[in-house]
């Protein structure tokens, strides 16, 4: 930015006064330069105690004088190497006379013209300053500092080898932004960390995971805003091959006969900042309300102005014109300032003023909180809100609690969404849930890892287009090559059994699921893995044991002295290596599922086989009983709303109705047009065959699936139901109907040639839909 030269400005001590130790005179020109270098930081870092605002002040001056010798357009070459160079010296060295590098400045008149002239040349101020900050806070700012000033000596570098800078792509566009503005997103987090200290790890791993997000949203945005301004100054920070796409150069881009291509090139960034506008968002209220208030408050104001100056570029007249420039208002700035000081408090008021901004001020989804906040402002700051223009960043929605639950004061904050986009991995991929988990994570287009055991039936992810890494939870080097590098996990893996079994049967299943679990989430936490989903088991929630049918809440004790199955014990084992997961600081959430129904069962699952015999008229007779179902896709949206709105160290069952069986021979039969067996047997019949069944098939065909174990039969007759109102209150979940479970199911089998196509498959769903509706899980 061009501003005129003010000979008034404050005049840093002179060098021969010089000492290391700051002077009065020291502190009141750092003071004094910032507001005149950049009012928003200025206006933002009121909002800090004196305790951190010098550091920050110093923090962005040191930076500025970085980006003067980078953004210089007369110093090249050899003379602005020298710069770097003396620049370097004295940020990693011990204290010494800055003189040299006031004078370099001095003979380069480096920043001609403008503020940033006078804060170089008087830059000895700013080092003596910093040398006085505490040895923490100088230990937080220098590795930034100094990588900031690496990374902008390679592109000034590039720009003096062909004459002026060029990005060639978004991607490169990025990158640059990262070393301008994201290693300042990661400065100002070291400092806050330092005056919020005591937050849970895994809290902190969330914060830095988006700390240069903060940063770059920030820079993306006065790269689109300043366009015009930097074009005639001979420089674009736009990606020449956006330009290329849109049949324009660089150089064409501000041509009135051109307009329209550029502001297409515009907006494809514009997109990119809003990326990371949001993670910036979930950045600022990640800060605990109360500890990090400050934080929060200095953080929303840059935030909220890139929001509605990002508006004003998509929409606003200004863009790419000469002599103009999308910005927001003065008194819109203050407005923005008074707002942030009444919302900064809660998560759903200061979500409600980012959304405000974002849609151009007109929102009427203002919490009640919020409302009274905002309109106990003076009637001169509440009246005349700003206009701005484009779609927000963030909607107004039902706010979420903070991760971990520590950061919110507000009990609605537990709807707060999460937003993931890097790399995921999903174990047991070739499973049932691991199936339809993988199938839609890539139908939503996200980088998908996923770990298979070699030699297993992974049939069901065949052809999709994963990354597959071979190996074996119960062994660390595969886990740890599965988890390197991605930054969520969906742990489905499971070795699951109906069978008591003998030792080496169980010994294998609480390898598989309990030391298996283990391995991954110590994996997961040496990777910085943001969030674990591991999936549970409804057989390991307690239930009444005076009446089974009770429903069964997430919190119910899991009595140890009934008969269990292996399986069950060890998925509660695998609950219990969750939290001390969590206690360890590491994000993890609990998706219970109960019995899934669904397409994609490869291997297949009993219930699967069950249906595909049922099909061929193998089912002759069936058994009382019942337990909660839920279909494929139901527990999928489980798992994702568990990702992004669960509350790390708890759980949620996911079901979607309670049937018996008779209501399953009634959906078969509807689905299947196989007439449904009539024979009932009685319990005590069915338990006895269980018994003599069992036995046969373990001692004589080991390989053979069993269907109706002992403990099957057992597990029906107690007719468990599921509570599911947790996952309803705070994730948000709503279950579908079980017979779309059952018919995609079908359909999946009979694409497979397993079952003969279904009768009246092409009729239209309205029809199918105007049934009798299945029944529903009821949540107590």
């Amino acid at each position: 930015m061009t501003v005129a030269y003010i000979p008034a400005a404050p005049k840093p001590p002179s060098s021969s006064l010089f000492r290391y130790a700051p002077s009065a005179a020291d502190y009141e020109f750092c003071a004094q330069m910032l507001p005149k270098v950049s009012r928003t930081f200025a206006l933002s870092i009121m909002a800090l105690p004196e305790s951190m605002r010098e550091a920050v002040r110093v923090a962005y001056l040191l930076c500025r004088v970085v980006d003067t010798i980078e953004d210089d357009a007369v110093v090249k070459g050899l003379a602005r190497e020298r710069l770097y160079d003396a620049f370097d010296a004295l940020l990693a060295g011990p204290p010494q006379d800055p003189t040299f590098f006031e004078d370099m400045c001095c003979e380069v008149d480096l920043g001609k013209g403008t503020h940033d002239q006078v804060l170089c040349e008087g830059a000895g101020a700013t080092f003596r300053v910093f040398w006085a900050l505490t040895r923490a806070q100088q230990a937080a700012l220098r590795p930034h500092v100094e990588e900031m000033s690496r990374g902008m000596r390679e592109f000034t570098r590039r720009a003096d080898e062909v004459g002026k800078l060029r990005l060639a792509s978004l991607d490169e566009l990025e990158r640059y932004c990262y070393f301008v503005a994201g290693t300042v997103g990661k400065l100002l987090t070291a400092l806050f960390e330092l005056e919020v200290p005591g937050m849970p790890p895994h809290l902190l791993r969330a914060i830095r995971a988006r700390a240069v997000s903060f940063g770059l949203g920030l820079q993306l945005v006065n790269i689109v805003k300043d366009v015009a301004e930097d074009h005639v100054r001979g420089d674009c920070f736009l990606p020449e091959d956006l330009a290329a796409q849109n049949g324009i150069t660089l150089d064409e881009i501000l041509m009135p006969e051109h307009r329209e291509a550029g502001l297409r090139v515009v907006h494809a960034v514009c997109e990119r900042a809003r990326d990371h506008l949001r993670r910036a968002e979930e950045y600022t209220l990640l800060w605990p309300s109360e500890a990090g208030e400050s934080v929060r408050l200095f953080c929303v104001v840059p935030l909220v102005l890139a929001i509605a100056t990002l508006r004003e570029v998509e929409e606003g007249e200004d863009t790419l014109l000469v002599g103009h420039k999308p910005k927001v208002s003065r008194d819109a700035v203050m407005q923005i300032w008074a707002d942030a000081q009444h919302a900064v408090k809660r998560n759903d008021s200061l979500r409600w003023m980012i959304g405000y901004y974002a849609g151009g001020g007109q929102s009427d989804d203002l919490p009640e909180a919020a409302r009274a906040r905002i309109s106990s402002l003076p009637e001169a700051m509440a009246a005349d809100r700003p206009e701005a223009s484009a779609g927000p960043v963030s909607q107004a929605r039902p706010s979420g609690r903070s991760l971990g639950g520590a950061a919110s004061s507000s009990e609605d904050d537990r709807l707060r969404r999460r937003e993931y986009g890097g790399k995921v991995l999903v174990t047991g991929a070739a499973g049932h849930l691991g199936a339809n988990m993988v199938h839609r994570l890539v139908a939503e287009g996200r980088d998908v890892r996923v770990l298979l055991r070699e030699g297993s039936n992974n049939d069901a992810v065949a052809q999709l287009d994963v990354e597959r890494i071979y190996g074996d939870l119960r062994d660390r080097d595969s886990v740890k090559r599965a988890v390197d590098g991605v930054e969520t996990i969906f742990h489905c893996a499971a070795h699951v059994s109906t069978l008591q079994g003998n030792r080496a049967h169980k010994r294998e299943i609480f390898e598989s699921n309990v030391i298996g679990t283990k391995n991954l989430l110590y994996a997961a936490e040496d990777a910085q893995v943001a969030r674990v989903v591991a999936t549970g088991s409804f057989g390991a929630t307690g239930y009444d044991v005076d009446d089974p049918t009770q429903p069964a809440t997430e919190d119910a004790s899991f009595y140890p002295f009934n008969t269990h199955l292996p399986y069950a014990r060890t998925k509660h084992h695998m609950e219990h290596e969750v939290l001390k997961a969590v206690v360890r600081g590491l994000d993890v959430v609990t998706c219970t599922s109960t019995a899934i129904l669904g397409p994609h069962d490869y291997k297949p699952s009993r219930m699967g086989k069950t249906l595909i015999d049922f099909t061929h008229g193998k089912l002759r007779a069936y058994i009382p009983g019942g337990f909660p179902f839920v279909g494929a896709s139901d527990l999928v949206d489980g798992h994702l709303l568990c990702l992004e709105r669960g509350r790390t160290g708890h759980k949620y069952t996911i079901a979607t109705a309670y049937l018996t069986l008779d209501d399953i021979m009634d959906l078969w039969e509807d689905v299947t047009g196989v007439a449904r067996p009539k024979i009932k047997l009685p319990p005590r019949v069915m338990h006895v065959l269980a018994h003599i069944s069992s036995f046969t098939l373990t001692s004589f065909f080991p390989k053979v699936q069993q269907r109706f174990t002992p403990d099957a039969v057992r597990i029906l007759r107690m007719h468990r139901r599921a509570d599911i109102s947790k996952a309803r209150e705070e994730l948000g979940f709503e279950p579908g109907d079980i017979r779309d479970a059952v018919v995609a199911a079908y359909d999946d089998f009979a694409r497979r040639g397993l079952v003969p196509p279904r009768p009246g498959k092409d009729v239209e769903d309205a029809a199918r839909r105007s049934r009798r509706p299945s029944p529903r899980v009821s949540a107590a």
